[in-house]
């Protein structure tokens, strides 16, 4: 409108408004008169910042500038000269309260002039429209940072009844679950790396990945993605996010994770953009998770809807995530010790029961097999009496460590008391039993333990017994196992046994 009224003002060819960017220090083409809109409207998102420098010019000098033969002008490029219908052109720069707003270039035919009364009125013109961008502005700015804080004030709300839920999952596995559920109805993606193993490497504990992205990753042969340290040397871009150890804003993850893409993955990244919700338009945070001054791991967040004013939200929210994930640890921690033998590392007495009697329920409930192996050194107390204490307790952890490895993760090892362990095999009835104790017992038999005095040698007993309808509680299975333990023992001990009698 402005430009319009100043071209029949001015009786002039064509009026062009620029705008002036103080970040860039450079300006832009914001308006122009009807007369040549159709053309600038065709050419303006290819006109370079720098074609303009008139504008920095009249800026510079805070006065009007006429330039009579833009042709020969070094003011503006010769390329948009050789476009616009001009000849000649006066430059009047808009400046309110010391604020460098952005120019009115005024263009004329060849042969026009302008009186010198007219340029008065120009600069008078120039002014008013000065005092009228930098009133839209402050309107637009001031609408922008209401809109922000509303904003931010919805996704504080949000995330602050996210980060409440995260409080009271029970374990860490559920705090994570919790977490990238509850982000994902806010329509943000997430990941969480934390710090893991002896290397203390962040590793991926967990990425919103739906069915079809996981079965994506299985065909790609990436069956743990778990396992990718992403702090390390093999991914420097990465790395470098990581150690900031601060948030940050990305306008292209897309291009972050490109430059760390390995095979397969680098040949099918837009396959795998599409299934993890990447899109050009995606923008995404970078959050540490801090305790103290402690990183204990790393937050992403990404959506086409995140903005940069998020961040300051988003880091109180990381804060609260750092806390819940830290109070589940040492729940963790704390409940493994609760249920730990302190010296051979598998479950105590009281850890078996609790969890032999949730086994012994489903086992009768809905009729699945379930059998107790009852494991005994032999002779274990003249390895105490001729190589002492510290020797025996090597050989009982050793001892405990082939047990566990000999069987599955869903069977339970458990110290039952002095040199006896049990061993639950869940799902497994007598007969297939069988064969896990004969590996077992060639396993220790047959393989001396290695210790600070040496090579030790220790055989091993066992019990068998199943579980079955007359069986009441864990107590009577491990009873059963015992009993047959002795019939074993009674044999001349390294022997297998059940109730019926000597297996091997």
């Amino acid at each position: 409108m402005l430009a319009d009224q100043l071209d029949a003002m001015f009786t002039a060819s064509n009026v062009y408004i620029t705008l002036w960017d103080e970040t860039t220090g450079q300006a832009y083409l914001a308006a122009s008169s009807r007369n040549v809109r159709p053309l600038i409207s065709s050419m303006a998102s290819g006109i370079d910042p720098e074609e303009l420098s008139l504008v920095a010019s009249a800026l510079e000098s805070g006065k009007p500038e006429f330039i009579e033969d833009l042709s020969q002008t070094t003011f503006v490029s010769q390329r948009i000269v050789s476009y616009v219908p001009d000849h000649s052109a006066l430059v009047l720069p808009l400046i309110a309260d010391s604020r460098r707003l952005g120019a009115v270039v005024i263009g004329f035919h060849e042969g026009q002039r302008i009186p010198l009364q007219e340029i008065s009125l120009a600069e008078h013109a120039a002014a008013q429209i000065a005092l009228t961008i930098a009133r839209a502005q402050s309107l637009a700015t001031e609408q922008k940072r209401s809109t922000q804080l509303e904003r931010a004030n919805s996704i504080i709300t949000a995330l602050g009844k996210v980060a409440t839920r995260v409080q009271h999952a029970p374990d860490l596995e559920s705090v994570l679950e919790t977490l990238g559920t509850e982000l994902d109805r806010l329509g943000f993606h997430s990941l969480v790396a934390l710090r893991d193993g002896d290397d203390e490497r962040l590793r991926i504990r967990y990425i919103s990945l739906t069915e079809d992205a996981q079965a994506f990753l299985r065909r790609v042969g990436v069956l743990d993605i778990h396992t990718i340290p992403i702090d390390s040397p093999e991914f420097p871009d990465l790395q470098e996010l990581v150690e900031k150890e601060d948030a940050t804003f990305l306008t292209n993850p897309i291009k972050l994770v490109l430059g760390n893409l390995r095979e397969p993955l680098a040949s099918l990244s837009s396959d795998l953009f599409r299934l993890v919700g990447l899109t050009s338009r995606t923008r995404s945070i970078s959050l540490p998770l801090q305790i103290d001054e402690r990183v204990i791991g790393l937050l992403g967040l990404w959506s086409d809807t995140l903005e940069v004013s998020d961040v300051a939200a988003a880091m109180t929210f990381a804060a609260q995530v750092a806390i819940a994930i830290e109070k589940t640890r040492l729940m963790d921690e704390v409940q493994e010790l609760a249920i730990t033998d302190d010296l051979t590392h598998v479950y105590n007495r009281r850890a078996l029961f609790e969890f032999g009697k949730r086994e012994v329920d489903m086992a009768l409930r809905f009729g699945r097999p379930l059998t107790a192996l009852m494991v005994d050194g032999d002779w274990f107390k003249a390895i105490n009496d001729t190589k002492g204490h510290l020797i025996g307790d090597q050989v009982l952890t050793a001892l405990a460590e082939r047990l566990r490895k000999a069987v599955r993760d869903v069977d339970i090892v458990g110290r039952y008391g002095g040199d006896e362990f049990v061993v639950l095999l869940v799902e497994v009835d007598l007969q297939d039993a069988m064969h896990v104790a004969r590996r077992l017992l060639a396993t220790i038999n047959d393989q001396p333990f290695i210790t600070d005095a040496g090579k030790t040698t220790l055989t091993i007993s066992i019990g068998a017994a199943a579980c079955v309808t007359e069986t009441t509680s864990i107590s009577d299975l491990i009873r059963e196992a015992d009993r047959a333990l002795y019939i074993a023992k009674d044999a001349g001990r390294k022997r297998l046994a059940t109730i019926q009698g000597v297996v091997m």
